[in-house]
């Protein structure tokens, strides 16, 4: 039996709207979210590192926001595996200097999973969890903090309990 037999044409997956979803489906697949922007920003809201620059749809929730905003950062600032944005004005320091950035970037290579374990927005502000990818310490997490404008993002060290970390998904 091939395809242009007659029997097949009745078939769920070849009519017109079967074949219209299937297609939607790969399309939407193929659109995934990206780490970085792909459309026009403002020079002087780029020139803020701190700043998220995503387009914010309105359908999603605070918290949904703060994460993709959080997950950006630790990406473009060279805390996960990818490497960090090429664009060094994006770059932020942990400390008041900027001397040695480069290094600075470098030795943060690897040290967070890129996706957030989980967020909390409470009193104008939000932070998203990242867990170290460090294996003998797997309650340890680092917290990209910002306020609920997705602003002044900052990363912070965050030692949990034992009790606490196993009731948080990974």
């Amino acid at each position: 039996m091939t395809l242009t037999d007659e029997s097949d044409s009745h078939s769920p997956l070849w009519n017109g709207a079967g074949f219209a979803l299937l297609l939607a489906g790969i399309l939407l697949a193929s659109c995934a979210r990206t780490r970085t922007t792909t459309y026009s920003v403002a020079p002087w809201l780029r020139a803020d590192p701190r700043r998220c620059l995503l387009q914010r749809d309105l359908r999603d929730g605070i918290e949904d926001m703060a994460r993709r905003c959080a997950e950006v950062f630790v990406s473009e600032n060279g805390y996960t595996v990818y490497p960090p944005s090429a664009d060094s004005s994006r770059w932020v320091t942990e400390g008041a200097g900027t001397e040695g950035l480069r290094r600075i970037i470098a030795a943060r290579f690897g040290m967070l999973m890129p996706e957030g374990a989980w967020v909390q927005c409470v009193r104008r502000e939000c932070r998203t969890f990242f867990r170290l990818r460090e294996p003998t310490r797997p309650c340890t997490f680092r917290s990209v903090r910002m306020s609920y404008v997705f602003t002044r993002m900052s990363m912070e060290t965050v030692l949990t309990e034992v009790r606490h970390c196993r009731q948080k998904p990974v």
